[in-house]
């Protein structure tokens, strides 16, 4: 809760505060994020190894301190002053002088020429709450985020178990093999998924500025990738040496998806009410990754009775997970002809 809640401050402050370049703004904090597990997987490997207890201790105490330092710079840097505007209540309209204040003793035939829209202060988009509930758009984004999210979780919270069903033989000298792998997939997730994070904003805000590329077009690709890795695993898979480029696939697209669909939010909903809207958005994962793991438990506890070795054991569950990408890819693709055509 204490993460979750560090990181979304960040980001409605980053979204608040800059208004330019959101992907690459938006997208170094939620890497960094994203990095950490690689970070203490590392720490945890080399300095405590066995030691749960004071592993524990040393990232409660590390994580705490750094999100109690890191509040102090959690601030929002207000607007710059806007020009004075008054209105004349005799003449009805505003009216300028050299200074662009608005000045009351000022006739009207002097600004007949001005358009009407020169006085129009453009608003910032601000839906949220139950309207953005009831937003179809936001609907469409939210089922994809389920589904996306849930097959990417489903591999991540579960590679482990993959792992032991691939290892070759089981034995207890093979146990501290068999971590090693565990710890290196992590390494491999976090460190993919920091850079699909990183690589999704820099990218979106440059095509956005140079092809006016949506940024939809990003999620939709994020997608294919999750796609590809559940695809790989079903088709391609039959060793522990091929395990790697899934890990990678899922770890970089799972990073696209979790960079992208905030900086979506703040641009389509506004960042008035981003922290309600996203937090709506980021519990839906919760939803989809339990869901596609009650599927695999599921799954692995019938294969486990059989005494199941290699990629059956776990094969016929990423059936289900391809299907819901595939399902997410569409609706996105529906979503962005909708908007955009």
């Amino acid at each position: 809760m204490a993460s979750a809640a560090g990181l979304m401050s960040s980001l409605v402050i980053v979204a608040k505060n800059v208004t330019s370049f959101r992907g690459i703004s938006l997208g170094a904090p939620i890497a960094i994020s994203g990095l950490s597990a690689a970070i203490f997987s590392e720490i945890n490997s080399l300095w405590f190894k066995d030691d749960t207890y004071h592993f524990l201790l040393f990232l409660a105490t590390s994580t705490g301190l750094c999100l109690f330092i890191g509040s102090w710079f959690l601030v929002t840097v207000p607007p710059k002053d806007r020009d004075t505007i008054v209105v004349s209540i005799e003449e009805g309209i505003p009216s300028f002088n050299n200074s662009g204040v608005i000045k009351q003793d000022d006739k009207l035939d002097k600004f007949e020429d001005t358009p009407l829209l020169q006085n129009k202060v453009n608003e910032e988009i601000d839906i949220g709450g139950w309207d953005f509930i009831c937003n179809n758009d936001a609907r469409i984004l939210a089922l994809a985020m389920i589904f996306l999210s849930g097959s990417g979780l489903m591999y991540i919270n579960n590679v482990g178990s993959i792992i032991k069903s691939l290892y070759p033989t089981h034995s207890s000298d093979s146990d501290s093999s068999i971590y090693k792998l565990q710890n290196a997939h992590v390494f491999y997730l976090s460190v993919f998924s920091c850079i699909g994070r990183l690589t999704a904003g820099f990218i979106s805000d440059m095509a956005r500025l140079l092809l006016k590329l949506p940024r939809l077009s990003f999620f939709i690709i994020s997608g294919f990738w999750l796609f590809l890795a559940q695809l790989l695993i079903l088709f391609y898979v039959d060793g522990l040496d091929k395990l790697l480029i899934v890990t990678i696939f899922v770890g970089f697209g799972f990073g696209n998806l979790y960079s992208i669909t905030p900086i979506i939010v703040s641009e389509w909903f506004g960042t008035k009410r981003f922290g309600l809207n996203w937090g709506i958005i980021a519990c839906l994962p919760a939803f989809g990754g339990q869901l596609f793991n009650l599927l695999y438990g599921y799954n692995n506890d019938k294969h486990i009775s059989q005494n199941c070795l290699g990629a059956e054991c776990y094969q016929s569950v990423f059936y289900f997970s391809s299907l819901a990408c595939l399902f997410s890819i569409c609706i996105s693709l529906g979503l962005l002809y909708n908007k955009y055509k």
